[in-house]
């Protein structure tokens, strides 16, 4: 398309030739060297989720304290994202939140796997046996 801004992934023969031969790791590293879009997607997931991992240790105050005497505390150096209504900081408590979504999200795939591939493997016999039988 003339003018347009996304970079698309194609492959030539000599891409695939020993693919098979190739790791699963080493692929994807390949891939990603030549997608500056899909590296900087990973780079963000990896760090979303090491962060959500590593919350409660890189949380710089206690998420759950309250601090009456700090109230409403606009940002600052000390409290990024400042404070809310009981002087809590709201950067720790969005890292701590992050875990939960963390494992909302895995749940979600995780239940989605459990019902999506039992239907698909389901419809594929059924298929089968369809085709098989006209």
């Amino acid at each position: 398309m003339a003018g347009s801004t996304h970079e698309s992934v194609t492959f030539s023969p000599s891409d695939l030739s020993g693919a098979a031969s190739r790791t699963f790791r080493a692929r994807a590293i390949h891939v990603l060297k030549r997608n500056r879009i899909a590296l900087a997607g990973a780079a963000i997931i990896t760090i979303f989720t090491v962060t959500a991992i590593l919350s409660f240790i890189l949380t710089p105050y206690d998420p759950y304290a309250v601090n009456l005497s700090e109230r409403f505390i606009p940002p600052d150096l000390s409290h990024l994202f400042g404070t809310d209504n009981l002087g809590r900081d709201i950067l720790s408590r969005v890292i701590v939140g992050s875990r939960i979504s963390l494992y909302v999200g895995i749940l979600t795939v995780g239940l989605s796997m459990l019902i999506g591939v039992p239907a698909g493997w389901c419809q594929g016999i059924i298929a089968a046996a369809s085709t098989l039988s006209s």
